[in-house]
């Protein structure tokens, strides 16, 4: 694994979570969540706090109906993209919140 990883590189890595959550980040952020500006947080790993009057439980309930595994933190959630996911997978995070 850190032969794989050393010919990735962690800033390749970066750079791919970049790629897929950019578009989502400005999503959050248009459905009144705060997520911390790129320059104080990583991109394959972050914060989205929500607006409180999403229904946190009918949220967590959605994310289970679809698959989707994210930690929900109080009011927030935290995703950890990977190089298994995809602007797909990100856009489905945003698909459940929209619906609560």
């Amino acid at each position: 694994s850190l032969k794989q990883l050393l010919e990735w590189t962690p800033e390749k890595i970066q750079d791919y979570c970049k790629d897929i959550t950019q578009d989502a980040v400005k999503e959050f952020r248009a459905l009144g969540c705060f997520v911390e500006d790129e320059n104080y947080r990583g991109h394959h790993m972050f914060g989205v706090y929500l607006p409180k009057h999403i229904d946190l439980e009918l949220l967590k309930a959605k994310f289970e109906e679809e698959n989707i595994y994210l930690s929900v933190r109080g009011n927030s959630i935290r995703i950890a993209a990977h190089l298994f996911n995809s602007k797909t997978d990100l856009e489905k995070v945003l698909q459940c919140i929209q619906s609560v």
